[in-house]
Order: C-alpha cells, then sequence, then structure tokens
C-alpha cells in the first residue's frame, strides 16, 4: 500500500490564497453587479421640501434660494472598486470618489468639510455625510428609467427625482 505524502506548505499556502482571491473577485463582480443600476447619467426632474432640507443643512437663504433653482446632472460610474459620483450644476461642479463601505473625506459643493461613506443597502446607494455634530443621509434608488433619492438630516426629508438621460 503507497502512503500519500502532504503537499508542500508553499502549496497549502497558494492554494488558499488562491481562494481568497477568487472569493475577493467575485465579490467585486458582485458589487460591480449591484451598481449597474446606477452607473449612467442622472437630470433632476422634482424635487419635495428641498427648501427645508438646504435650510436645515446650514445654508444661508440665498445659497437656499439657488439650489432651489438649479437642475444638477448625476453621472454616476464606477472605476474599478471606486463608485464616482460628479455633479453639475450651470454654477459648479463636484466629484466625490469612494471605495464602497470605507470613509473617505469630503467636500460638499457649499464647501463643507465632511467625513463620508458610500454603501449598497440591497437595491439602493447609501451617501452618509458627516461634518461638525451633524449627519446627511441620501439614499439612492433606481425604478426603471427614474432614480429617487431621499435626503434626510435632523428629521427634515427631501426628494429629489432624477430621469435617466
Amino acid at each position: 500500500m503507497k502512503t500519500l505524502t502532504p503537499p508542500p506548505s508553499w502549496c497549502i499556502n497558494n492554494t488558499c490564497t488562491l481562494v481568497q482571491n477568487i472569493q475577493s473577485l467575485k465579490q467585486i463582480q458582485s458589487r460591480t453587479w449591484e451598481m449597474v443600476a446606477f452607473c449612467a447619467s442622472w437630470k433632476l426632474v422634482g424635487s419635495e421640501n428641498f427648501h427645508e432640507y438646504l435650510t436645515a443643512v446650514g445654508l444661508d437663504e440665498e445659497m437656499v434660494q439657488v439650489g432651489n433653482v438649479l437642475k444638477p446632472k448625476v453621472t454616476i460610474s464606477q472605476e474599478g472598486d471606486k463608485v464616482v459620483l460628479k455633479t453639475v450644476t450651470s454654477v459648479s461642479s463636484k466629484e466625490i470618489s469612494g471605495k464602497l463601505d470605507e470613509e473617505f473625506d469630503d467636500t460638499t459643493l457649499d464647501e463643507r468639510i465632511c467625513k463620508s461613506v458610500l454603501y449598497l443597502d440591497g437595491d439602493k446607494l447609501v451617501y452618509v455625510q458627516k461634518w461638525d455634530d451633524k449627519q446627511s443621509t441620501a439614499t439612492r434608488e433606481v425604478k426603471g428609467d427614474q432614480m429617487i433619492t431621499t435626503l434626510e438630516l435632523n428629521g427634515v426629508v427631501a426628494v429629489l427625482t432624477y430621469e435617466r438621460v
């Protein structure tokens, strides 16, 4: 009867590394697939309670008025393991980029410095910003050719409706 010798340790370690790499790749592919619905350009077509939300953020009345008339175009894409959100208005543009589930430094359109995180919650893309003693949450959900964004800050809720461009 022949005795089997165990594989060398480098083989076992390489096998583990290969399995870990495959699992990591599957997770990235899964996350990419979940992001597909969001990856497009979107134009704002409607808003509810946005004035109140901007006031809760702490913007002065002039900036709130400007914010109410702007019709931003938002482009969401995925570059490698990062999610990129680019917002363009007639007045300014802003791009944020971050890995899902990892906190990153962020500066808003009105120049607030924040700690932010992007993550997927089922079929929703959630963007949380924290600054001073405040926290704002933007939850995006795609329904057909529309993206509904629900903004929440200290109990004030606004809903923005975008259409795919």
